[in-house]
């Protein structure tokens, strides 16, 4: 619950989840973990448009909770390499499911996804 002390914290998809954490707090385990000498601002990051799942993973369909990213100075640097690789809408940040693909379509074919945008 770590993330979401910080992340989102007031965000209603995010409110059962907190409020399961606090009855099972003696079951959590922590799954990722940097150094102590790393400081990491999750904000910084979602409010530029980089998702959870780019270092988490599809958290939302893991039976269990993995680590997914080594989260390595190498694998930071990469990320900050290409940002644009990793960059959505800001309103698709905690959108999962969201592709690139999805992007694209809209740009084709409109909001509703069939219909052509005109020219």
């Amino acid at each position: 619950m770590n993330c979401h002390n910080q992340v989102l914290k007031d965000d209603p998809g995010f409110l059962w989840y907190g409020e399961r954490a606090k009855r099972q707090a003696h079951s959590l385990v922590q799954i990722h973990r940097v150094p102590d000498f790393v400081y990491f601002n999750h904000s910084v990051h979602v409010d530029r448009g980089i998702s959870c799942v780019e270092c988490h993973g599809q958290i939302n369909e893991m039976e269990e909770v993995y680590h997914y990213q080594p989260l390595s100075m190498t694998f930071c640097l990469d990320c900050h390499r290409h940002p644009e690789t990793k960059l959505r809408p800001l309103d698709k940040i905690t959108d999962l499911n969201w592709k690139p693909e999805s992007l694209e379509k809209q740009r084709e074919f409109g909001p509703e996804g069939d219909v052509p945008m005109a020219r």
